[in-house]
Order: C-alpha cells, then sequence, then structure tokens
C-alpha cells in the first residue's frame, strides 16, 4: 500500500463530535464531500478541504475523491 493511499490509516484517528472517527483519507473524503454547504464554507473545513486536495495532488491524477 503507497504511502498516500486512500486505505492507509492515520496514525492518530480524527474523532467526530457528532459520532464516529475518520480513520483513512478516504473516509476524510467522503464525510467531507457529504457535509452541507453552511457547515463545508467554515474555515476549519475549508483548510481541511484544501489538505485534502493537496493529498489528492501528491497522490497523482488515479484517484477521484469519494462522493
Amino acid at each position: 500500500m503507497s504511502e498516500l493511499s486512500w486505505q492507509r490509516r492515520f496514525d492518530d484517528p480524527i474523532t467526530l463530535h457528532v459520532r464516529g472517527h475518520l480513520v483513512t483519507l478516504e473516509d476524510a473524503a467522503t464525510y467531507i464531500t457529504k457535509l452541507p454547504k453552511k457547515e463545508a464554507a467554515e474555515p476549519e473545513w475549508q483548510a481541511a478541504i484544501f489538505e485534502l486536495m493537496l493529498a489528492v495532488d501528491r497522490n497523482g491524477t488515479d484517484i477521484a475523491l469519494a462522493s
């Protein structure tokens, strides 16, 4: 599995306020793409989206965001 694989587990899973955890880049992409527009516009989610897009760019064009 490559260093930037969508299935690579995070060293520290992200705990969600509502419920659950994000443990892979794929989990994060799926969660972020399903956020309501108003919530996705918040600065912390914009930063997360930006970082996710950087990961996509680093891994090449063979991966598309989960939707």
